[in-house]
């Protein structure tokens, strides 16, 4: 787990048709690529791709047809910033597990100014980040 974790419950729910297999799901190819995520015994681990710091585990539930996410475990400081860890993974999930080119939640403090959206955007997800929104983007399907 995560250095000084807690739980966040959560109920992220995916469509797909077959599930996830055990091992490395996604390896940073380049440095514009920010996250590695593996599949190990019914968890997702989240690691930051160039320093190896697990950020995030997600403890997941297969059934047929779907995959679904039932609690996060994350360093998070702020105990009112749970809901962008969860909009978070439910990017990092679309973007780089499914390959789904999909807005990313912004958090309330990003200024709108587009400088401030960049480099916030890709500072946490890299080139994967093609747009973004103050919007909670958890509803949008796949």
């Amino acid at each position: 787990m995560p250095a000084n974790s807690s739980a966040i419950a959560c109920g992220l729910t995916y469509k797909r048709g077959e599930g996830i297999r055990e091992g490395p799901l996604f390896r940073a190819r380049e440095m514009e690529d920010k996250w590695d995520i593996d599949f190990f015994d019914h968890r997702l681990y989240f690691s930051r791709s160039w320093t190896g710091d697990l950020a995030i585990v997600a403890e997941v539930i297969q059934s047929p047809g779907a995959l679904r996410i039932s609690a996060l475990h994350s360093a998070v400081t702020n105990p009112g910033r749970g809901d962008m860890v969860i909009r978070d993974v439910d990017f990092l999930v679309k973007a780089y597990l499914f390959g789904r080119e999909t807005p990313h939640s912004l958090p309330a403090g990003v200024p709108s100014s587009e400088k401030a959206i960049i480099t916030y955007s890709f500072s946490l997800f890299g080139r994967a980040a093609a747009f973004a929104t103050y919007d909670d983007t958890t509803k949008i399907p796949i």
